[in-house]
């Protein structure tokens, strides 16, 4: 499966995925969303610049987003180490550390989304 079309319906870019139904991917998508980026710049399935155009279309909707890029590491690498690399080019200790960035911002929106929640709570009263 390609990856390099998901970003079309944000970017503008007349490249499509089509998934499960002929639908697009991203097809419903809104900008309200957080969203967590990461990719190599060696990937040779999707073009770094269709992440970059994708984060720079979150940034001008102002979504809330993270974005990590590691300049090694081929398109796929899952966890980037052994429990997941069938090759061994798929290790990256570079890489690696992607996960717990990713856990990181994800405690970190669910610290924002319970704020928001005490914050909407107290104006109700």
């Amino acid at each position: 499966m390609h990856h390099s079309g998901v970003a079309e319906p944000i970017t503008g870019h007349q490249r499509y995925e089509r998934v499960l139904g002929g639908a697009f991917v991203l097809q419903h998508w809104t900008y309200h969303h957080p969203t967590f980026l990461w990719y190599t710049t060696a990937d040779m399935v999707v073009p770094s610049q269709d992440a970059l155009r994708f984060a720079l279309a979150l940034a001008d909707q102002r979504a809330p987003y993270e974005l990590h890029v590691f300049e090694c590491g081929a398109h796929g690498l899952s966890l980037a180490d052994e429990t997941s690399a069938d090759d061994p080019r798929l290790i990256n200790p570079e890489a690696q550390v992607w996960i717990d960035l990713a856990f990181k911002w994800l405690t970190q929106q669910q610290k924002h989304v319970q704020r928001r929640s005490e914050v909407a709570l107290s104006a109700s009263r």
